[in-house]
């Protein structure tokens, strides 16, 4: 989760989706960026090393937290994975991809402390 990072971060969907899309296009060949399926909210793309392939993963889960004064919020935690024959590749990409998204999401939204997973409750 965030590599390792125990927050949420409190975003509109629009927003969550314009940071995970900008991410992508900075590390992947657009042309290989497919949107997820609903009720997901993320991307997945391709890169390759040599004659291997992964697939890449990055996405953002509702998740509840706790703000500065205690109440508990709502937003996203952003989390990315891979797949495939090409984990040199697919692994440094995901750590990318994760920074990028969490330096984002601290710029144009509030961060809170992790609870739990919305989809948990």
């Amino acid at each position: 989760m965030d590599g390792g990072n125990q927050s949420i971060y409190i975003l509109s969907d629009k927003i969550a989706e314009r940071i995970l899309l900008a991410a992508m296009k900075a590390e992947l060949d657009q042309s290989t960026l497919q949107k997820l399926p609903p009720p997901e909210l993320g991307y997945s793309g391709k890169v390759q090393w040599g004659v291997d392939k992964d697939t890449v993963t990055l996405f953002a889960r509702k998740a509840i937290g706790k703000d500065a004064a205690g109440k508990e919020v709502s937003g996203y935690v952003f989390e990315a994975k891979h797949s495939g024959t090409a984990p040199a590749a697919g692994v440094p990409t995901i750590e990318r991809l994760l920074a990028s998204a969490v330096k984002d999401a601290k710029q144009l939204g509030q961060e809170a402390a992790f609870i739990r997973f919305a989809d948990n409750d």
